[in-house]
């Protein structure tokens, strides 16, 4: 955990996994050639972090505890399905993995175990677990693209962006953090939800997507519990203003009762809440690490990422813009992404790059789509060079 282990059976099996894994989930998209590469780039990350350069600087609190209790549950014969039921029927009662941990927030001690249980009882096994994760989320988000409206060779092109994205990249490879299974479970919601409208407009119910989406938010409680309450009110927003349908009323009681149902307001964490927004504070929410204030020793992970985000502003404002006018399904997202903004701008304890990763799924879609739109007025003899790059743009082309 805290040093370098070099190549161990462990680790290559992990890795190894993953590669196959995302191998397997990519081909039909990419096909056999780049959804090998692509996987193998994300596998080799972790794996080389691990084996050569793991020196401990870069951990933080909350993995250590992940890892120390998610170890104590893994040794102590729990169960998840009875731990759930037992939470259920005494929350607080002995016996239970909240009472174990001390937190409400048991989900991703489970996550932990389960990494366990497929690569052994190591720091990295999360680690990995969350690695393979990140191609579920990006096939998902991918979903989210196609119902939109996109084209499928921007699908596709998209899909291949935020797989390699920086902060996905980063903040999934070296730290055992639950902020990428929120990110996923995020998606999967918004998924849900965009199916959900799309269904209605159509006259159609989609029960899968709301058993899914009743599942994630329950869930949700045991991983990142105010989520539920931004996503219904981003839902509640996205009703109110964009819909056009008349029975759109009907849906204010349901949001209104999950509101009551979670009491946002009776929050432990109420007194962490300022109610003043100042515009310092969006900056900084939005730009920081300043990755020339960075400590190698202590952050060293974010700098490169960082320095991508900077270089990136230009295209993910214009991009926010050109979305909201792309389709009506993409503003969901924007709401939810300016409420959570909103929500860590009241909470200056919360201000930080972590706390902005969960929303990466909207802000990588924001930098390409502004990319994607600014290189349409590039002359096309600047990409004379795709025309020696063959294996690429037959991968791509495939479906």
């Amino acid at each position: 955990m805290g040093n370098a282990s070099g190549l161990t059976w462990a680790l290559l099996f992990a890795a190894c996994s993953v590669w196959v894994f995302g191998s397997i989930l990519l081909r039909p998209h990419f096909g056999t050639g780049l959804s090998a590469i692509i996987s193998a780039f994300k596998a080799a990350i972790p794996l080389c972090f691990f084996a050569f350069f793991n020196d401990g600087g870069w951990v933080q609190v909350d993995d250590l505890v992940y890892f120390d209790d998610a170890t104590q549950i893994y040794h102590g014969g729990y169960n998840f399905f009875s731990d759930l039921f037992l939470t259920l029927i005494d929350p607080e009662g002995p016996g239970t993995v909240r009472r174990l941990v001390g937190s409400e927030h048991t989900l991703y001690y489970w996550w932990n175990v389960l990494a366990f249980r497929i690569f052994g009882e190591y720091y990295a096994s999360a680690v990995f677990l969350n690695v393979g994760l990140t191609f579920i989320a990006a096939l998902l988000l991918k979903r989210i693209v196609r119902r939109c409206g996109f084209s499928e060779h921007y699908q596709r092109c998209f899909l291949l962006f935020f797989l390699i994205q920086w902060d996905m990249v980063v903040w999934s490879s070296f730290l055992n953090l639950k902020d990428t299974l929120v990110i996923t479970m995020t998606i999967a919601s918004m998924l849900a939800l965009v199916t959900i409208i799309q269904e209605w407009a159509r006259g159609r119910f989609a029960p899968g997507s709301v058993l899914s989406l009743t599942i994630l938010l329950f869930l949700f409680t045991t991983l990142r519990h105010y989520i539920p309450v931004l996503v219904a009110a981003s839902a509640g927003i996205w009703v109110l203003t964009q819909s056009r349908d008349r029975r759109r009323l009907y849906l204010i009681p349901p949001l209104i009762g999950l509101a009551l149902f979670f009491k946002p307001w009776e929050t432990q964490y109420a007194d962490y809440i300022h109610l003043t927004i100042p515009l310092y504070s969006l900056a900084r929410f939005m730009m920081m690490p300043l990755f020339w204030f960075i400590e190698p020793e202590r952050e060293g992970f974010v700098l490169i990422s960082s320095l991508f985000h900077w270089l990136m502003v230009v295209p993910m404002i214009y991009g926010a813009f050109l979305l909201w006018f792309e389709a009506r399904e993409i503003r969901l997202l924007l709401f939810y992404f300016a409420l959570v903004v909103g929500f860590y701008l009241m909470v200056p304890e919360l201000q930080g790059t972590r706390q902005r990763f969960q929303l990466t799924f909207v802000i990588a879609w924001m930098q390409f789509h502004g990319a994607w739109t600014l290189l349409q007025f590039v002359p096309m003899r600047s990409h004379s060079h795709l025309q020696r790059s063959p294996f690429i743009l037959r991968e791509l082309q495939q479906s």
